[in-house]
């Protein structure tokens, strides 16, 4: 795939909108939605020495006392809130 300099500053830009920076925990995460065969799963994903540059400052949904779920969906580790 031949990407272009626009593409990539346009996904730059993007993950500077939709990635936040947890001042608790000291890393980035962002909510998400991933598609595989027929299923959705929402859910976050975290980020482990990842620029914070330009990230908004917001306190992750683990840092807030939620609990948490992983699940593994195309590779990537997912984590949803548990239903109480």
């Amino acid at each position: 795939m031949n990407r272009t300099h626009k593409t990539l500053e346009r996904e730059g830009k993007v993950a500077d909108e939709t990635i936040f920076y947890c001042e608790k925990c000291n890393r980035c995460w962002e909510a998400t939605r991933i598609t595989s065969y027929r299923k959705q799963v929402y859910g976050y994903l975290f980020h482990e020495d990842f620029p914070t540059y330009k990230k908004g400052r917001a306190t992750c949904v683990s840092c807030s006392g939620e609990k948490l779920e992983m699940k593994k969906r195309l590779g990537l580790e997912v984590y949803t809130i548990m239903n109480s």
